[in-house]
């Protein structure tokens, strides 16, 4: 597998499938939420997320 970060994927869709609750707790790092809240967010079975990263470091939520 490839880094997901970096130059390497710069301006590029990129996609990675993993289980609900490692979206949670990516949720609760984007929102600054305490990791132990990672349930306040709901992630159905194969629903789609949608996270863009920006060049400042900054990562944006389009969809959930």
């Amino acid at each position: 597998m490839k880094p997901l970060s970096g130059d390497l994927n710069r301006g590029q869709t990129v996609v990675v499938m993993t289980h609900g609750g490692i979206i949670q707790m990516a949720l609760t790092q984007v929102y600054g939420v305490p990791v132990t809240q990672y349930t306040q967010f709901v992630v159905p079975n194969v629903s789609q997320t949608e996270l863009e990263f920006e060049p400042d470091g900054s990562v944006k939520v389009l969809s959930t």
